[in-house]
């Protein structure tokens, strides 16, 4: 099961100033409706869990690599002590 990494109020405050909700969005009291409240942090949990994935696939990439290029430095030294 994968956990959810719910981000902070003041993450979710921040993500609602800076992206312009308003209007309906805003209370008359300048805090954010429930809806946008939740709008904005469901928003920033896809956002969370899109640079985990990313970031396991480039994690994944680099190890491949590293195996590549490791295998390839095995077959030259073998190389190199069978010509020998």
């Amino acid at each position: 099961m994968k956990k959810t990494i719910k981000p902070s109020h003041s993450a979710i405050i921040k993500y609602i100033e800076s992206n312009g909700y308003g209007g309906e969005s805003i209370q008359s009291d300048g805090n954010p409706t429930h809806e946008a409240y939740e709008d904005a942090m469901q928003e920033l949990i896809s956002q969370t869990e899109h640079k985990l994935v990313n970031s396991e696939r480039e994690t994944e990439a680099a190890m491949i690599l590293f195996a590549c290029i490791l295998g390839g430095a095995m077959i030259i030294l073998l190389s190199i002590a069978i010509g020998n």
